[in-house]
């Protein structure tokens, strides 16, 4: 008979055979990342800033090589999910209790260098706050006159017909009667079709029961109730996504994020940086995937780039869903033909896998409206500041670059 005892506190994961089984990993991991608990059931939190030799709540793996790729891509999942590179536990490595991939980061030490950044920062780092206005008529219209253009195909099946005549060692022996082709039919209540739309929309009944009462083409939703839930939530989702980028503004506060600009050590792997001795404000680069490692190093022998750095994760901009951390910032210089000045021009950049901030297919519903946000938050930082986003290849973004430098020049 097998009885388990769940141990809330679980410190260290050694693992002496080849498991392949994803399942048992996570639920591995997942005991050992609970928060621990002391005598009395409570839960023992770290501070924020406490030294890793002191930190309670750290989970070691002994890993073979299967379950080492494991933790990696399943950190690497979490980030994903959550749209951050904050998200979930932090990882480090040690090899017999010494820390092992220890890597420094080092400022330039170039003074055009730090007199550009240093500028630049200046300009970037103004903080704002975000006041939002919604028209619940706008979406109510605008959703039922998309929702009523949707047409389901009817949804058919084949049925067939077959006389068996003997079941032998060699099998069936059977006589095809014929089939024929059936429209299927389903019943869906409003109801049922008013909290479906909800729980993917987040739109309250009262809208939903005004947007529902305007459709003229209920008779789509009976052939396909799910399939015609589906594009009906895309639909508002998207109109919803609309009407708030609509009413969305920004608004300067008049602080700013500090220039705290250090050398740093941190634990990573080699596919977690790479070298930018040339144009980096340090002289390794951080970087999250193969996009920001070939941007990196495209950028690092630019000869119009100044300077550049992959942005710290404490700079953010507030949106309605949460904050957002572009990437990238970058200076460029430009010399006039006309009269032999010269001239800095500052960028943020977003890399994705992507150049077209209507691909859906590269990305989320919450990368377009981030990235949306944060157009208006730079156009209200002024014209100093230009962002580009999506950006999959430098090259595109050095073309763009163009277009924008050359009207000012």
């Amino acid at each position: 008979m097998g009885v388990g005892w769940d141990n809330p506190n679980v410190f260290n994961i050694a693992t002496l055979n080849n498991s392949y089984s994803e399942i048992k990993k996570r639920q591995e991991i997942g005991r050992g990342l609970r928060i621990c608990v002391n005598q009395d059931g409570q839960r023992v939190y770290d501070a924020l800033n406490v030294a890793e030799s002191d930190r309670i709540n750290q989970l070691t793996v002994i890993p073979n090589e299967t379950y080492e790729t494991f933790v990696t891509q399943y950190q690497e999942e979490i980030k994903s999910v959550y749209g951050s590179t904050n998200a979930g536990a932090g990882l480090s490595h040690s090899h017999k209790g010494i820390p092992a991939d220890e890597v420094s980061f080092k400022r330039n030490t170039s003074s055009e260098i730090d007199k550009a950044f240093r500028k630049y920062w200046n300009a970037l780092a103004q903080k704002t706050e975000y006041t939002m206005s919604f028209d619940e008529d706008n979406l109510i219209a605008e959703s039922a006159e998309r929702i009523n253009k949707i047409e389901i195909p009817d949804f058919v099946i084949e049925a067939s017909s077959f006389l068996i005549n003997a079941i032998t060692e060699e099998g069936q022996n059977d006589t095809f009667q014929g089939s024929e082709k059936v429209i299927q039919k389903s019943t869906f209540t409003p109801l049922d079709l008013i909290e479906e739309i909800s729980e993917n929309t987040g739109v309250s009944y009262n809208t939903l029961f005004k947007i529902i009462s305007r459709l003229n083409n209920l008779d789509q939703m009976i052939k396909n109730p799910p399939r015609f839930i589906h594009e009906a939530s895309v639909i508002i989702r998207d109109v919803e996504l609309n009407e708030m980028i609509r009413g969305l503004d920004y608004q300067i506060t008049g602080e700013s994020y500090p220039f705290d600009f250090n050398d740093f050590v941190k634990n990573i792997s080699n596919k977690g940086f790479v070298e930018t001795p040339h144009k980096g404000v340090f002289d390794k680069m951080l970087v999250d995937s193969d996009v920001e490692r070939d941007f990196s190093l495209d950028a690092d022998k630019d000869a119009e780039v100044v300077c550049f750095l992959k942005l710290p994760s404490w700079y953010k901009i507030k949106t309605p869903i949460g904050n957002y951390e572009p990437d990238f910032g970058l200076v460029m210089k430009r010399k006039s033909l006309k009269n032999g000045s010269e001239s800095e021009f500052y960028f943020v950049i977003e890399t994705k896998g992507t150049n077209d901030i209507n691909d859906k297919k590269a990305l989320k519903e919450s990368e377009i409206y981030k990235i949306r946000c944060a157009m208006k938050h730079f156009q209200k930082l002024g014209l100093e500041v230009q962002y580009k986003a999506p950006v999959k290849e430098f090259s595109y973004f050095k073309t763009e670059a163009d277009k924008i430098i050359n009207a000012k020049m």
